[in-house]
Order: C-alpha cells, then sequence, then structure tokens
C-alpha cells in the first residue's frame, strides 16, 4: 500500500505601497503584493488578512483587512508602520500560511515654525509697514501667508509684508510652511491697532 504526500505550498511575496512616505497623520497608502494565488488553480480556500506593526516585530490583524489588496488604512499614522498580508490556502482540515514580506511606511513630521512680526508685542499704529516672518530649520520650503484664513501671498520665501492699512484691529495673520516632501504645519499671530483718537483742536 502507499500514499503521495502533496505539500501546500505558498509564496508570501513582496507587499508593494504607492507611496513609502507619508506626512504625519496622514492615512497609509495602498499596498498590494508582488504575487498573487490564482483562485482558479487552487482547489482548497484562499483567505487574507492584513496586519500592521510599529516594530517590524509584533504584528495585529486589521480589523476587516482581508481582501487581497489594502486599499488605505482609515486610521492616521503616525510613526513609522509594517504592513505585511497573511495568505492561508486550506485543503479540508489542513491550512497552510505564508507572510509577505512587509512594506514600510515612513512617516514624516511636520516642519516647526514660528510666526513673528516686526512689532513690539505685535502692536501696530496705523500707517505701520509691518513684516511677518516664519521662523523653521527648513533649507527649503513652501510658504503661504494669510490673514483671516485668505491667502495673500504664498512664494519661497519666508517673510510677508503688510502695507500700511491692510491690516486693523484683531486680523489674525498665519503661516502655513510646506517642506519639500509635502508636509506641513501653521503657525499664526494676532495684531493689535493702538487706535489713538486725535480729537478737534478748538481755539478760544
Amino acid at each position: 500500500s502507499s500514499l503521495t504526500v502533496r505539500e501546500n505550498i505558498i509564496e508570501g511575496g513582496v507587499a508593494i505601497a504607492e507611496q513609502t512616505d507619508v506626512c504625519f497623520g496622514d492615512v497609509a497608502p495602498t499596498i498590494t503584493v508582488s504575487n498573487s494565488i490564482d483562485s482558479s488553480t487552487v482547489s482548497g480556500t484562499i483567505i487574507y488578512q492584513w496586519q500592521v506593526s510599529i516594530d517590524d516585530v509584533s504584528f495585529t490583524d486589521i480589523v476587516g483587512a482581508t481582501n487581497e489588496v489594502l486599499l488605505g488604512s482609515q486610521s492616521p499614522i503616525n510613526d513609522t508602520t509594517f504592513f505585511r498580508r497573511k495568505t492561508t490556502v486550506s485543503y479540508g482540515e489542513v491550512g497552510c500560511s505564508s507572510f509577505s514580506i512587509p512594506a514600510v511606511i515612513n512617516v514624516s513630521a511636520g516642519p516647526l515654525v514660528t510666526l513673528t512680526s516686526s512689532l513690539p508685542n505685535n502692536i501696530f499704529c496705523e500707517g505701520d509697514s509691518i513684516t511677518f516672518n516664519a521662523e523653521t530649520t527648513l533649507n527649503s520650503a513652501t510658504y503661504s501667508f494669510r490673514i483671516n484664513g485668505v491667502e495673500v501671498e504664498t512664494s519661497t520665501g519666508f517673510s510677508y509684508t503688510a502695507s500700511p492699512g491692510l491690516l486693523v484691529d484683531n486680523d489674525v495673520i498665519e503661516v502655513e510652511v510646506i517642506s519639500d516632501a509635502g508636509c506641513s504645519s501653521t503657525s499664526s499671530l494676532t495684531v493689535r491697532e493702538n487706535i489713538i483718537e486725535g480729537g478737534v483742536a478748538i481755539a478760544e
């Protein structure tokens, strides 16, 4: 009497992300795997389960992520994160699993930025010309200046000068700094006008 044994061979493949660099708070991109199993050639059941890790050691299942492709994580990621796919093929009561080589998603924090003005305590007088500077450690970036949420200037220059009469009391000036990697941070300040009523000179 004899029998033939069959090996349940599964190639885990390599997880490939649409992009490997994202900004702090972004969701993960779509991730595929370099090889796929042709279900028409498999007599067993194919089960996929995507997993996530922050240290490439301990992985946990992503709830609901059971498709062949991971169509982006629904939760923002704030640290370098690893994604892999577990593929299981079952023949009757025998199920064998294989894991893909993880895709690594690198997370870049937004640039540190502080908005300052040429005014002492951000207080101006009527007729003043005011310069605002975005202080950051970036060597190159794009700066978008806004007044009360309305964009007034976007350039690679880190300063913006508001001409006399443009600003009024309690205006909010904001700058958004966008790094070359596409990550951004904002800083803002409120200016106050030192309003003095000159009055009317009256002769006796």
